[in-house]
């Protein structure tokens, strides 16, 4: 049973910001556009276009419990899931920094497109919501080796969008909600700071293998799926979450495979007990088995989309997330069983 859809969405784009992803950061920053104008000005025909959105960006850094390990530059929380706002690599198109139009505090650090304030490039003066994003999300590569994906996006929408934290506004309660992973290393949220003691060897492995060597260490995935689903009133219909990841594209796993095989696929590099074997090598650099995103996607079934960080066109992967995103707009399932009374026929009306 369909609810009426809204035309409101916040999408949080989560973005590994760690030494390996220049090239992946240049390439979403290149072809947002697909999904942004999609979104705005439907193509597809009966698609409902988004009468206002939120986009925010946070890294994959949350430091390092307290210890002092290369790349990680700030042990103590990293970025602690604060939304991005800054043009991070001082490209002179760019603004210096970027705040929604609509809010009425002094800085909202997203940004945003509605009917009352397009930022859909009608305006000459004004660039459009999609080269914005470049200028933010080219983050740079100086974020920390151990990268929280997970934690970083629930901190994102919890934590930091509280009464006067800094992301406050962001998640409006009527919106549909999309989590976007863009990362070609899998996920090491964990609450145990020892974990990142580099005189821990012994107990959990060397630094580059521990979070795939320890997985009891980690969070589990229910922390999120349930944090996320809570944030749209228990109803997971209203959450999509995507990741373009380190999913193979030789056919060794693919998108549907059981999480069990991907696994298989997260192994020590025998010749090189320092790091993981690859799930992928391409001209766009090495990614590794996403065990642990994929294992969310699949949490939400058909509102999760997943694929290949390895490919250099990722056109395909966007308008597949734009497409989830357009269905959920049209219109959201019920998120609990309705009583019964055994008629033939009922009619179920819900005030939202």
């Amino acid at each position: 049973i369909h609810q009426t859809g809204t035309t409101k969405v916040d999408i949080l784009f989560v973005v590994d910001n760690s030494n390996s992803m220049s090239e992946e950061q240049t390439v979403l920053t290149d072809q947002i556009v697909v999904m942004a104008q999609e979104l705005i000005n439907p193509a597809t025909e009966g698609a409902p276009a988004v009468q206002d959105m939120h986009i925010g960006i946070v890294t994959t850094d949350m430091g390092t419990g307290g210890y002092t390990i290369q790349t990680c530059s700030n042990p103590m929380g990293g970025d602690s899931g604060v939304l991005q706002n800054i043009n991070a690599i001082g490209q002179s198109h760019c603004l210096d920094t970027y705040s929604a139009t609509d809010c009425d505090r002094s800085n909202c650090p997203w940004l945003n497109h509605s009917v009352d304030n397009p930022d859909d490039g009608s305006d000459p003066e004004n660039a459009p919501i999609w080269e914005d994003f470049g200028c933010v999300a080219t983050l740079g590569t100086g974020g920390c080796g151990f990268e929280q994906q997970l934690e970083a996006s629930l901190s994102a929408l919890t934590l930091q969008s509280g009464p006067g934290m800094p992301n406050e506004g962001f998640v409006r309660e009527d919106s549909l909600l999309a989590i976007i992973y863009v990362t070609d290393e899998d996920d090491c949220s964990t609450g145990n700071a020892e974990f990142f003691n580099p005189a821990r060897n012994e107990q959990y492995g060397t630094l580059n293998v521990r979070c795939a060597l320890n997985p009891e260490e980690l969070y589990p995935i229910s922390r999120y799926h349930d944090a996320f689903v809570d944030l749209r009133g228990g109803n997971q219909d209203r959450v999509v979450v995507a990741a373009i990841t380190g999913v193979p594209i030789d056919g060794s796993w693919n998108p549907g495979d059981p999480i069990e095989r991907l696994e298989e696929l997260q192994q020590v590099n025998p010749s090189n007990p320092n790091e993981l074997l690859r799930s992928c090598d391409t001209a766009m650099g090495a990614a590794y088995p996403p065990v642990r995103i994929a294992e969310l996607v699949y949490a939400f079934d058909t509102n999760g989309i997943l694929e290949s960080i390895c490919r250099n066109d990722w056109s395909a992967a966007l308008q597949a997330i734009t497409n989830k995103i357009q269905d959920k707009l049209g219109g959201v399932c019920v998120g609990r069983p309705l009583a019964s009374t055994g008629a033939d026929a009922c009619r179920v009306i819900e005030t939202l």
